[in-house]
C-alpha cells in the first residue's frame, strides 16, 4: 500500500473545507465581512491543481502518455459527475415538480456552459493531457522552458485583454502555470528554499497585478479574474499554496491530531464536492436559509456531506476518486 503524502492531504482537505465556505457564503454577499471572506477564499482551485500535479510528478514514469491511465482517469472524473446530474435532475422532477429544459440538460451532460459546476470537471479533463505533456517536454529542457514562458505570458496578457471566445477553450494554457510551478517544485532538491523565494515572488506579483488592474479601472474581485485566470488571480493562489505547504511541513506535529480529518476530506474531496453542492442547491431552493448565519449553514452542510460520504462508503465498500492523481 502506497504511503499517503500528509502535506498534500492537508492542503487538499483544507481546500475542500474552504470550498464549502465559498459556496455557502456566496449567498450572503450583502454583508461586507462575508463578501471579503468569500472573495479572499478563492485560492482553492489552485490548491486542487497543485495537489493533483504534485502527486503525478512525484511518481516516476518512463511513459508520459499512458492511454490506459488516461482512460481510467476520464471514467473516474465523469462517473461521479453524471451520478450527481442524475440525482439533481430527479430531485427537480420529483420534489420540485420542475420540468427539465432539454437544451439545458444537454449542455450539462456534454459539459458545456459558463461558470457553472462542470467547468472544474473540464479543467481536470484538460489536466489528463497537460500533465503527461509537461513530463514529455521535460525530456528537452528548452521545450519545457518555451512552454513555461508561453503559459506565464498568457496569464500576464489576460490582465489587459479579454479572450474573444469562450474561456473554456483557452483556460488550459494559463492554468498550466500552476502545473509547471508544481513540476519545478517536485524536481528541485531544495524545496523549502524554492518555496520561500516563490512566496515572496508571488506576493510581489500579486500587488503588481493590483496596480495594473486598477490602472485600467478593472475589478479586483477574484471571480472576475478567474475565467480564464490571469496572473493576479494565480499569483494569489500560488502564494497560499507555498504558505500552506511550508506551514504544514514546519508545524505538522501540531496539526497531527487533526490530520485524520484532513486525510478523509482529501481522500473523498471529489465526491464531497458534488455531495455538498447538491445539498446546498436543495437548501437554497427549499428553505429560508438566511434565517441562519452563513457559518452555521457551512458547518451543517459539511456535517451532512460527511455523513453522506460515510454512508456511501458503508453501503458500497468502494473508495471514490479525489482531485488527486491517485
Amino acid at each position: 500500500m502506497t504511503e499517503r503524502n500528509t502535506t498534500i492531504d492537508f492542503l487538499r482537505g483544507f481546500a475542500m473545507l474552504v470550498m464549502v465556505v465559498i459556496h455557502v457564503s456566496a449567498f450572503y454577499l450583502s454583508d461586507k465581512t462575508t463578501y471579503l471572506i468569500w472573495d479572499y477564499a478563492h485560492f482553492v482551485v489552485p490548491i486542487f491543481t497543485f495537489c493533483s500535479a504534485y502527486l503525478y510528478f512525484e511518481k516516476k514514469s518512463d511513459a508520459p502518455f499512458n492511454f490506459s491511465y488516461i482512460f481510467k482517469r476520464i471514467k473516474r472524473l465523469l462517473v461521479p459527475y453524471y451520478i450527481y446530474l442524475l440525482v439533481y435532475f430527479l430531485y427537480l422532477l420529483i420534489f420540485k415538480n420542475q420540468p427539465l429544459n432539454f437544451t439545458s440538460v444537454l449542455k450539462q451532460v456534454l459539459l458545456f456552459g459558463g461558470r457553472d459546476l462542470n467547468w472544474l470537471v473540464v479543467l481536470f479533463l484538460y489536466y489528463l493531457l497537460l500533465l503527461p505533456f509537461i513530463r514529455f517536454l521535460s525530456r528537452k529542457s528548452i521545450y519545457l522552458w518555451i512552454f513555461t514562458s508561453i503559459s506565464f505570458l498568457s496569464t500576464v496578457l489576460l490582465l489587459f485583454i479579454k479572450f474573444p471566445f469562450h474561456f473554456r477553450l483557452i483556460m488550459w494554457l494559463p492554468w498550466s502555470a500552476v502545473l509547471l510551478f508544481t513540476y519545478f517544485l517536485v524536481t528541485l532538491k531544495n524545496k523549502m528554499r524554492f518555496l520561500t523565494i516563490s512566496a515572496i515572488s508571488w506576493i510581489l506579483i500579486y500587488f503588481i497585478g493590483i496596480y495594473l488592474l486598477l490602472g485600467q479601472d478593472k475589478t479586483l474581485v477574484f471571480t472576475e479574474n478567474k475565467y480564464p485566470p490571469n496572473i493576479y488571480y494565480l499569483a494569489y493562489g500560488m502564494f497560499w499554496i507555498t504558505v500552506l505547504y511550508v506551514f504544514h511541513n514546519l508545524l505538522s506535529k501540531f496539526i497531527k491530531p487533526m490530520q485524520p480529518f484532513f486525510d478523509f476530506m482529501s481522500r473523498y474531496s471529489y465526491s464531497l464536492f458534488f455531495i455538498h453542492f447538491f445539498y446546498l442547491s436543495v437548501v437554497i431552493g427549499t428553505f429560508n436559509y438566511k434565517a441562519i448565519p452563513w457559518w452555521l449553514l457551512s458547518i451543517v452542510l459539511l456535517i451532512v456531506s460527511l455523513i453522506t460520504q460515510l454512508g456511501i462508503n458503508y453501503l458500497l465498500k468502494f473508495k471514490k476518486p479525489t482531485f488527486a492523481q491517485r
